[in-house]
């Protein structure tokens, strides 16, 4: 399906379906130790004026407010897992995407209420609010993605060699610049989509770029490994 994502713009992601004319907001956090419970995620701190601030949830739901309809879900995505109490007898640290409509009552009406005061809204809607465990590496992140990016492209291209290495690079070095875009587009949607968004087009192209064509006796290295049954090259760069 076709894609748009915003980085760092309105939240750490925003995923936009032109089809649909959907949003997805997506607020990532990262954690060392211990999973994340609803009290975390509801806490609010005062900041530098005293005032208190909005909380992960809190924040996340604004989008909502703002959007409305437009909005296909608000994910927060964390590092660990979620302790909060269910309503099945499932196990909320063994599920890797939790709808806070699934809480259980007390927990849930809890948020509820929380939510009320911070954005002013007399209805909650957790129908539309996911808690997703990335289990990402904070430590060895870069070598995750590699791993993660590695499997995608052998489902694109099968038995055919892609440097993963040189397409990580290519891929990382668009994210962080459209991430590290500190100026405003006010010149409509066109410089939006230039500094601060990456398309599916983009990524086709990025893919296509690496066709396994351009890098024949990679290949051959490659398809020599799989007929001959020998241990597979860690990495091709």
């Amino acid at each position: 399906k076709d894609y748009i994502l915003c980085l760092d713009y309105h939240d750490d992601v925003v995923e936009l379906s032109p089809s649909s004319n959907k949003i997805r907001f997506y607020q990532v956090k990262t954690r060392t130790r211990g999973a994340f419970t609803s009290t975390v995620l509801t806490k609010r701190e005062k900041n530098s004026s005293g005032s208190l601030s909005l909380s992960f949830l809190g924040k996340l739901y604004c989008h909502y407010h703002n959007f409305k309809d437009e909005v296909d879900g608000l994910f927060f995505v964390g590092s660990q897992r979620f302790d909060v109490q269910l309503q099945s007898q499932k196990k909320s640290l063994e599920q890797e995407i939790i709808n806070l409509s699934d809480l259980e009552g007390t927990t849930a009406n809890e948020i509820i209420e929380k939510l009320k005061k911070e954005t002013n809204e007399h209805n909650i809607n957790l129908n539309i609010i996911f808690l997703k465990a990335a289990n990402l590496d904070i430590q060895e992140h870069q070598k995750g993605a590699i791993g993660e990016l590695a499997l995608y492209l052998e489902e694109i291209f099968h038995d055919r060699a892609v440097p993963v290495g040189a397409f990580y690079k290519a891929l990382i070095g668009k994210v962080k610049q459209r991430s590290n875009w500190e100026f405003s587009c006010a010149n409509g949607v066109k410089e939006l989509l230039q500094n601060k968004a990456i398309t599916k087009s983009e990524v086709d192209d990025l893919i296509a770029s690496y066709k396994p064509e351009k890098y024949p006796i990679i290949n051959k290295l490659f398809l020599y490994n799989a007929k001959n049954e020998v241990e597979p090259l860690s990495e091709l760069v």
